[in-house]
Formats: C-alpha cells, structure tokens, sequence
C-alpha cells in the first residue's frame, strides 16, 4: 500500500499564505477525491472554546482554506462541526471563542455540534475493545467528510492528529468507556474503534503552529511551519508523529493499532512524501508529552507500568471549584465536592479508583488539575529529553547553534520561534555515561519501590528485576512475550506478580 502525503511550508496564519499552501499541500497528495455528494462536512478539531493563539483547535483560516478548496471543485453546502469535550455543550460560545463562528458569516458555511444532529448506535464485528458505539447521525450520514486535525500531543494517547481527531465523533458515554481502562493500548484500540466505522475521504493537519508538552488543552504553543494532506489518515499522521521526533512512529499506539488492522502503511517505504525530505521533518528540541512507558525495552515495560506513574495532582492556587473534573471523570474517582453545602471544598481524587486516563487534566478550563510525574517518571523524562543528573537538579543538553535559511528575498532568523523546521543544526549526542548513569538511578529506585511494595529486601527485589530483564530476552526468542514495538506489557506484568 502506498500512501502519498502533500507537505508545504507555511510561515503564519496570514489567509493568502494559508490558502496557498494548503493548495498545495493538496495538489503534492494527488488531489481530493471527487465529490459526488451534494454537501460537504468538515470534522474539525475543536476540542474547547480555546482561542486560536492556543493551539488548541484547528485555526479558522486553516479551515477557511478548506472551504476554499472545496469551492473550487463546485458550489457545494458546507458544515463545518464537531463534538468538543465533555463539559462544553455551548456551541455559541465554542463557535465564538474558536474563531470558526466568524466562517459562517465570512465564507456563508454552517458550523454547530456533532451531536446536534441525533446518534446512532453502531457495533461491528471488526470492533476490538467496542461492543457498541453512539455515533454522530450528521458524521455518518455526511456523503463527503473532510478531517481536519491539529497537531498536538496528548498525555493519554501520546500525540493528537487525524485518526485520534475521529474520537470526537462519539457521544460522552462512548468516549468514557473507552477512556475508562487502565490500558494504553486498549484505549488505543478503541480509538480505531471509531475511527474504522466510518474514515473520512481527505485529511488536513493544521501544523503551522502545533502544541507541545502535556497536550492536548494545556501544552505550549510551538511554531513549526507545515501544512500536511493526504487520502490516508495513518500516513499523515505518520509524518505528523516524524515531525514530533519520534524516530519509529508505530512505537504511538494509536498509530501501530491502525496500521495492524491495515489502515494505512506499516512502514515507512509505503509513504511517498512530496514537498519535503524525511530528514529536514523533525522540530529540534521539540517536548513530547509525558507518555514515558515506551522508552524502556519491551521486556521491562510490565515493570514500568507499575512504577513509572502521571497522576492528576490538585494546585489549589488555580482551582476555581467549578466541578468540572468530577464531571469528565470516567470512573467517579473524583468527589464533586463543589456541588455540596459547602463550597469551600476542594475536588478530591480517589487514587484507588484513578485509572490515570488523565481527562481530569485535559478538560480542567484552568490547569489546576496537573499531571504529576512521580520520581521515576521524572528520570525517566529526564533520559529521554537528553538532561544528565547533577547535585544541581537536571542539567539541559547544550544548545544547539543557529543557523539561517533565505527563502525568495526573506530571511528567517530563529526568534520567537522557528517559521521553519530545519533551521537549527542537531543537539551534539548524548553522553552515554550519562545515559547509563540514569538507567542505574532508575534501577535502584525500581528495586526500592518493589521491595516496599512487595514487603520484601531489596535484595529480594534486585533479583526479580534481573529475573524480568532474562524473561524479557527469552520472550525475544520464542517465549510468551512480543518483541515489537507495542509489546504487551500486561502479559509481563502477570508474570512479574507471579
């Protein structure tokens, strides 16, 4: 299966410069498919009513542009809707705050829910995790969809970007389900769950300005300067997750998920990329989300699962008390204690019933519920993101030197931020004593955990670490346990407890 994916530079928001890329964006992925329907649907990212400058919805010039190239194929009706977070069921004020009010009155398009249109209940055999889905009427009975993504990362899902953007087409109680398992993967799986029901004919990513951290609400802002396009979701998103600096995008769930069921490439040969090279993708110094499980061999993930931990974490200092996080909450593990007599209480989390899925954090309008890394979550992060351990705190990798590129008679510098990818040169290597000396960390505090946990010496606990590494290697070679990039790590983590 080859998969072809249109990319062009795109330096701003600015509607002639948008309009232009995008077209040609479109014209490297082949063209849209014809549309024979008589209206059009734009699924957009519209996650919360988040200004622009955010980066937490697709931007409305993005989508603008979109109307404009729909338009030149014929004069067809557009809507242009999705379904935002649990707890925004205002579409004025979505509409408003988003920008994309404005294209109903701009462009003459209708915007509104997802929802408002009525849901349906769909099962199939194909399902792995759904037994049944309550789905958009409007997104199921569109003749023509246009998916229209942002890039941003996630901390439940790792990244967000047009496979994970079809989630929003369920219902509440759909999307809780699927949120309600402890499992990485198996929310992963249910992700293509939806996706699978009904894919989309074309696919945008808005990655003009992308976000960066702990996405997809709370992130930071990061200029990247790419607009991307394609008849193939998995691929897109495959360059999208290149661009974020994952050397092996299928190490993503959602991404390997996808492409185990056949929805797009399995490697990246099956891709043919115009408008850029592979290697000019990746955004230096880019910070991925705090999804730190697949850094460890696979054979040590069962392990890490248990003691590599991100748990929302209450900062009273931005907490307004308005209820929301014990509302989104999948699994009732948060009191809803502003609803009470007493509006003095703070939201409490039950850590017992907490399955971590971290929707507390996305949906909360002020930050205040954070995600908090526990200590060996904290070097874990500090291995991948290249900081050495010192008595100082971490120490961060040199920075890297600057460098300029003249594109026409303009030449773009690196302040703010980099209209371009590619115009930094490379961080110098890591250090592998470094490296080695925060693994070593990492193990130590790994056997302690486990011997408090365990109630057994830390010795005791040395030798089951040792033992699950020779597991892991025998798994390598016929044993019990997947030597992949997705690995079961429910399996290893049977195996330790026993």
């Amino acid at each position: 299966m080859i998969c072809e994916v249109g990319i062009a530079r795109c330096a701003s928001y600015d509607p002639g410069e948008v309009a232009e890329s995008l077209a040609l964006a479109i014209e490297r992925a082949g063209g849209m498919p014809p549309i024979e329907s008589p209206d059009v649907l734009i699924k957009a990212n519209l996650l919360s009513p988040s200004a622009p400058d955010r980066a937490v919805t697709t931007h409305p010039e993005v989508l603008r542009a979109i109307v404009g190239e729909v338009r030149k194929i014929g004069n067809h009706p557009v809507h242009i809707a999705d379904n935002p977070g649990y707890i925004f069921t205002s579409a004025e004020a979505l509409m408003d705050r988003t920008g994309v009010g404005r294209l109903a009155e701009i462009e003459g398009v209708t915007v509104g829910l997802l929802a408002e249109g009525g849901l349906r209940s769909v099962s199939s055999g194909s399902f792995r995790v759904l037994s049944e889905a309550r789905v958009s009427k409007r997104y199921l009975d569109a003749g023509y969809c246009i998916n229209a993504a942002k890039l941003k990362t996630h901390v439940e899902t790792e990244t967000s970007g047009c496979i994970k953007n079809i989630f929003g087409t369920a219902d509440t109680s759909t999307r809780k389900i699927c949120h309600s398992s402890a499992s990485q993967r198996r929310l992963a799986e249910a992700i293509v769950d939806l996706f699978s029901i009904r894919p989309p004919q074309f696919h945008i990513l808005d990655a003009v300005v992308g976000m960066e951290g702990d996405g997809p609400s709370h992130g930071t802002p990061r200029r990247i300067g790419f607009l991307l396009a394609g008849r193939s979701a998995l691929a897109v998103d495959w360059v999208a997750a290149t661009i974020m600096g994952y050397e092996n995008p299928l190490c993503i769930p959602v991404l390997d998920a996808a492409s185990a069921r056949g929805l797009g490439p399995s490697r990246r040969s099956e891709i043919t990329l115009r408008g850029a090279e592979w290697g000019e993708l990746p955004a230096v110094g880019f910070k991925k989300s705090s999804g730190l499980v697949r850094m460890f061999p696979t054979f040590l993930r069962g392990l890490a699962h248990s003691l590599v931990s991100i748990t929302p974490r209450l900062e009273r200092e931005k907490c307004v008390r308005c209820g929301i996080c014990g509302k989104v909450c999948p699994v009732n593990a948060i009191s809803d204690g502003p609803s009470g007599a007493d509006r003095k209480r703070y939201p409490k989390v039950n850590r017992r019933s907490c399955v971590r899925c971290l929707c507390c954090h996305e949906m909360c309008p002020t930050g205040a519920m954070a995600a908090h890394k526990n200590l060996p979550a904290r070097l874990a992060a500090s291995l991948r993101d290249g900081f050495s351990p010192s008595p100082g705190g971490c120490r961060p990798a040199p920075t890297p030197t600057l460098r300029f590129r003249t594109v026409g008679s303009t030449t773009w510098d690196q302040s703010p931020g980099p209209p371009f990818i590619g115009c930094r040169e490379l961080a110098p290597c890591r250090s592998l004593r470094q490296s080695l000396k925060v693994l070593l960390y990492f193990f130590c505090i790994s056997a302690v955990a486990l011997a408090l946990r365990q109630n057994m010496p830390v010795s005791s606990a040395c030798g089951k670490i040792n033992f699950a590494c020779s597991v892991g290697i025998e798994g390598r070679h016929g044993g019990g346990i997947r030597d992949d990039v997705q690995g079961d790590t429910e399996t290893f983590g049977a195996r330790l407890q026993r």
